[in-house]
């Protein structure tokens, strides 16, 4: 397993944010140092690199390394950025990515009561880090959405990144749905196929609405989430 790298992490379940977070991050340090034209879905890798991949450059080296990662919870993971959805939403997200990219069908169903990828694996990753990282700055999907300038200052002072206001909207506004949906159009991505839409919706609330009309499935994302009280604080009484 790789060793944890220096610096910060931005660690969440897979389609949960975290590359929405990757832009705004990359965005920041654009506004604050220009280094690029724009972000997009091919440099945000040397922004934001993955942890464990050995091609990608680091990007603006002048500024606070960040590292991005879909993994649990380990030693040396110390200072995180952990962003968490509500569990409809990224089980329902994460069911559209399998049955899209990875061209591996599966049900909703199947997907959700899976212990390795459904509903108990999102509550168990949060978890890890919810119960252990000694520094941490939670991030939901949903605040991002309804207070982007609140949340987006929180991050930057995590990072220890003094942006002024207007260099603040600057990184809201190009890391915005549209901005990243339309760089994946005219630019296409790095990694995937271009058979995949990896911008889909960016909406809060259409799993939990096609999630939760299913009482069965409903019922079992609830009994995983109550196994995490500090996530089901958060998502205990979601609705849209």
């Amino acid at each position: 397993m790789t060793p944890p790298p220096s610096g910060t992490i931005v660690a969440s379940f897979p389609k949960a944010g975290s590359t929405w977070v990757r832009f705004i991050i990359g965005n920041l340090f654009n506004a604050l140092h220009a280094e690029v034209e724009a972000v997009d879905f091919h440099n945000v890798h040397g922004i934001v690199p993955e942890i464990g991949r050995s091609d990608d450059r680091r990007l603006f080296l002048g500024m606070p390394a960040v590292w991005k990662t879909h993994d649990e919870w380990r030693k040396g993971f110390d200072r995180v950025i952990l962003v968490v959805r509500n569990p409809w939403d990224t089980l329902f997200s994460y069911h559209q990515y399998i049955n899209g990219k990875l061209e591996k069908p599966t049900t909703l169903e199947s997907l959700i009561t899976s212990d390795k990828r459904g509903a108990a694996a999102v509550v168990h990753h949060a978890a890890s880090y919810l119960s252990r990282c000694p520094e941490l700055l939670v991030l939901t999907y949903e605040a991002l959405h309804a207070s982007p300038r609140e949340e987006v200052a929180r991050l930057a002072s995590f990072l220890g990144l003094e942006p002024t206001a207007d260099q603040l909207r600057a990184a809201i506004d190009a890391s915005s749905f549209n901005r990243m949906l339309s760089s994946e159009v005219e630019k296409g991505r790095k990694y995937g196929g271009s058979g995949f839409r990896f911008m889909r919706q960016g909406a809060v609330g259409a799993g939990f609405a096609a999630i939760s009309a299913d009482p069965t499935l409903d019922r079992h994302v609830r009994r995983e989430l109550a196994k995490c009280p500090p996530l089901h604080e958060r998502y205990g009484e979601f609705h849209t």
